[in-house]
């Protein structure tokens, strides 16, 4: 039930279309960058900065 659970939270995001799109370029900006091993902190950084985390 948990996974079923976390994959309706996926698909039905409570959240302005804006901020979703913000955050998924986030993601392939740093997915594509070429700082290796640094993605996560990039992201979380980055993140922080375009306030996408709250």
């Amino acid at each position: 039930m948990a996974f079923r659970d976390k994959l309706k939270q996926i698909f039905y995001i409570n959240d302005t279309p804006h901020r979703i799109a913000l955050s998924f370029s986030i993601g392939i900006f740093m997915g594509i960058s070429p700082f290796l091993g640094l993605h996560t902190v990039g992201a979380i950084f980055l993140a922080w900065v375009f306030r996408g985390l709250i």
